[in-house]
C-alpha cells in the first residue's frame, strides 16, 4: 500500500508539470504585454535612439518658424526703410548745407570784389585828385578868381582856353600869386568854365536873362565855344546877322 500511494504522488506530479497553472499562464501574459510595450517603444524612438516627435507638433513648430520668418522679414525692410529715409533726409540736408555755402562763398566774393573795386576807384580818385592838385591852375579873369584844372582848360577841342594851355606856346603866370590874368570881364566866367568842365552835359541856367544872355554869348564867342556852348543862340544870332548883311547889301 505505501508503494501505491506513492504512485500516484508521482503521476499527480508529473500532471501538474505538463499542465500550465493558473499563475504560469499570468506569467505568459505578463511577458507578452512587456514585449508588447518594449515593441511600442522601439517603435517611438528614431533609427539613433532619440525619441519620435509628434507629427503635429513638428508641423506647429514649423509654422511657428514661417510665422517668426516673416516678421523678421518685415522687421528688416522696415528698418532698411527707416535707413534709406534718414539717408534722403541726411542728403537732402547735405545739399541745403553745400547751397548755404556755395551761396555764402558767392556772397562773400562778390562783396569782396565790390570792396576792390571801390577801394582800387577811390585809389585812382585819390591819383587823379593828387595829379589834378599838381596840375592846379589860378586864372585871374578881369580880377575875379578862379581856381581849376590843367584838364579842365585842355577839355574842349578849339577853345580859347585849351589853345592857351596846350603847351605849344610858352606860358608863365603873369601875376606874383601864380596865376594867369585874362583881360575879360568875369561875371560870366564861370559859366564858360563849367562848359569845360562837362561840356557833355552842359545846360545854361534858365534864370538868365535875354541880357544875361547876349552878354554870356559874347563871352562864349570869344572864348570860341559859342556854337557849341549856346547853339540855338548863335543859330538866331546868325539868321540875324545874315539878314542884316542881306539888307544892307540891297
Amino acid at each position: 500500500r505505501p508503494r501505491r500511494d506513492l504512485g500516484a504522488m508521482t503521476r499527480v506530479k508529473r500532471a501538474r508539470d505538463i499542465e500550465p497553472t493558473r499563475d504560469d499562464e499570468g506569467s505568459d501574459d505578463h511577458l507578452e504585454n512587456a514585449s508588447d510595450d518594449e515593441t511600442a517603444r522601439d517603435g517611438d524612438r528614431a533609427a539613433d535612439g532619440a525619441p519620435r516627435a509628434d507629427p503635429e507638433d513638428v508641423e506647429l513648430a514649423r509654422k511657428r518658424a514661417r510665422a517668426e520668418e516673416k516678421r523678421a522679414y518685415r522687421n528688416l525692410e522696415r528698418l532698411e526703410a527707416l535707413i534709406e529715409e534718414r539717408v534722403k533726409t541726411l542728403a537732402e540736408r547735405e545739399a541745403e548745407l553745400v547751397a548755404v555755402v556755395n551761396t555764402t562763398e558767392t556772397h562773400i566774393a562778390e562783396k569782396y570784389a565790390a570792396h576792390r573795386a571801390r577801394v582800387e576807384r577811390d585809389v585812382e580818385i585819390t591819383k587823379g585828385a593828387t595829379q589834378t592838385q599838381k596840375k592846379r591852375v589860378v586864372l585871374n579873369v578881369g580880377g575875379a578868381r578862379f581856381e581849376t584844372s590843367l584838364d579842365t582848360l585842355r577839355n574842349v577841342p578849339g577853345s580859347f582856353l585849351a589853345a592857351m594851355f596846350s603847351g605849344e606856346y610858352s606860358m608863365a603866370p603873369s601875376d606874383e600869386d601864380g596865376s594867369y590874368f585874362i583881360d575879360r570881364d568875369g561875371t560870366h566866367f564861370r559859366h564858360v568854365l563849367n562848359f569845360h568842365r562837362a561840356f557833355h552835359e552842359f545846360a545854361l541856367d534858365p534864370d538868365l536873362t535875354r541880357g544875361q544872355l547876349a552878354e554870356l554869348a559874347e563871352e562864349a564867342k570869344y572864348y570860341g565855344i559859342l556854337e557849341q556852348m549856346m547853339p540855338a543862340y548863335a543859330e538866331r544870332r546868325a539868321r540875324v546877322e545874315r539878314g542884316a548883311g542881306a539888307g544892307a547889301g540891297a
